[in-house]
């Protein structure tokens, strides 16, 4: 198991060891940060989450400055430490509805999620006589994975012309 302490990985007491969870400008169960007290092994029996301090973050994990990384699985503390909250940018996505709109706009920004996936993009209502197509890039393909800020496209075709028959009692009108 992975070993952390203030101290390095020295321990500086015997167990239980207060860690405290800085939330780095978002919040921890309501609060900037929180204290949790080890069980007798020295290990934390979970770790929560925070809400990122901006929009369009995602909350990556904990981590502290010897560990260079998330902490992962079960950390065994060797002395009261703190560790801090890791957050990541979100992939933003920027619609352009190309002649039509989304959700009343022209354009409309809207996050991937925290694997830079976007599943359920939004459908525009397009220039009328138009059908919608579907989102590309400026290479004409949409990404199943996203890795950075982009803008997609809405694609229209015209809209086939329809015939309409009524017919009454088996008579056409």
């Amino acid at each position: 198991l992975p070993t952390h302490g203030e101290n390095g990985n020295q321990p500086t007491a015997s167990p239980p060891y207060t860690i405290t969870l800085d939330a780095n400008g978002g919040k921890v169960k309501s609060q900037e940060s929180i204290q949790l007290t080890t069980e007798a092994d020295g290990t934390l029996a979970s770790l929560p989450g925070a809400i990122p301090p901006k929009l369009y973050m995602y909350f990556r994990g904990w981590s502290h400055p010897e560990l260079g990384s998330i902490i992962e699985g079960k950390t065994v503390f060797t002395g009261d430490t703190t560790i801090t909250a890791v957050y990541e940018k979100a992939v933003i996505i920027t619609f352009d509805a190309n002649g039509g709109t989304v959700y009343g706009q022209a354009t409309v920004q809207l996050p991937a999620d925290s694997n830079g996936e976007f599943t359920t993009p939004p459908t525009p209502v397009p220039p009328e006589g138009m059908v919608f197509v579907g989102w590309f890039n400026e290479n004409m393909m949409w990404l199943l994975k996203w890795t950075q800020d982009t803008t997609v496209y809405a694609q229209y075709r015209p809209a086939p012309p329809y015939t309409i028959t009524l017919s009454a009692d088996g008579m056409e009108i």
